[in-house]
């Protein structure tokens, strides 16, 4: 699990001032980056609220795994008993459209003490977002024509399908100008989270398919390898085939976490404030 603290008021503020000059063209700090480590030092809570958050983690039992470099984010494990007796919620099990789901039962509650350091905890749940896009079946592809040929029986009758080609996509978002002025990606790296391990045999055989520079995805795995998950699949496909085609020369990095934020933060005011 993850603690996620507030950075104070004074930080936050210079954080907004630092975004603006970065990325402020002609300003003498535009695009001056900074390591992750100066930015939890600068941005980040003070070394003291991490102490006070680390030793009450510990205090309840917890194992304290490590602080970020953001100094935001403090990784934790315990059982959920120890998550019972510290955040006062019980963790249930649901069965949720023949899915079983694990989920606190009600808000989370910490000491009145801690309640302007605490943002919130993740995950307290396995709930995943779900993507939209839906695999309808294989079909194969002439670069020639840009025609699909399926083979399904589309239900509404359909019988002319198109393939989103690399060449589309830069006409679309009006891409030409950037590619003529040598804008590919080169020197750069895109990192794209998953929820799913992927088959690399796939996105080389979609950049073969589109005459794209041999460039595979590197994949990275943080905690155990989930293997391919469901219909989690298609959409890394998806933004890992994309990716590489606008950005057909840049370092591309896929990666699984098992630990992700999405799965259950909880912003401010969603958890009560026990004054014990």
């Amino acid at each position: 699990m993850l603690l996620i603290l507030n950075r104070p008021a004074e930080r936050e503020a210079s954080l907004q001032q630092f975004l603006r000059t970065v990325h402020t063209p002609g300003n003498a700090s535009y695009h001056q980056w900074i390591t992750p480590e100066q930015y939890g030092r600068q941005f980040g809570p003070a070394n003291s609220d991490v102490q006070i958050a680390t030793s009450w983690l510990a205090d309840h039992g917890f194992t304290v795994a490590g602080v970020s470099k953001g100094k935001r984010l403090i990784e934790f494990s315990g059982t959920a008993g120890q998550v019972r007796e510290a955040f006062h919620t019980q963790l249930h099990q649901y069965n949720v459209q023949n899915e079983i789901h694990y989920a606190n039962a009600n808000d989370i509650a910490i000491p009145q003490a801690l309640a302007a350091l605490v943002y919130g905890v993740s995950p307290l749940n396995n709930f995943r977002a779900k993507p939209y896009v839906r695999s309808a079946g294989t079909a194969s592809y002439s670069p020639l024509t840009n025609r699909v040929t399926p083979q399904f029986t589309n239900p509404d009758g359909a019988t002319r399908f198109y393939a989103l080609a690399p060449e589309d996509f830069a006409t679309q978002y009006d891409l030409g100008p950037l590619y003529k002025a040598g804008t590919n990606g080169s020197g750069q790296t895109i990192g794209i989270i998953n929820e799913t391990n992927i088959d690399l045999t796939l996105p080389n055989a979609y950049r073969t398919l589109f005459n794209l520079p041999s460039n595979p995805p590197q994949v990275v795995i943080d905690g155990a390898d989930p293997g391919e998950t469901g219909v989690a699949q298609v959409e890394v496909y998806l933004d890992v085939e994309l990716s590489g085609a606008v950005a057909s020369q840049c370092h591309r990095e896929s990666v699984y976490c098992e630990r992700q934020l999405h799965a259950g933060t909880l912003g401010p005011g969603r958890f009560a404030r026990d004054r014990g």
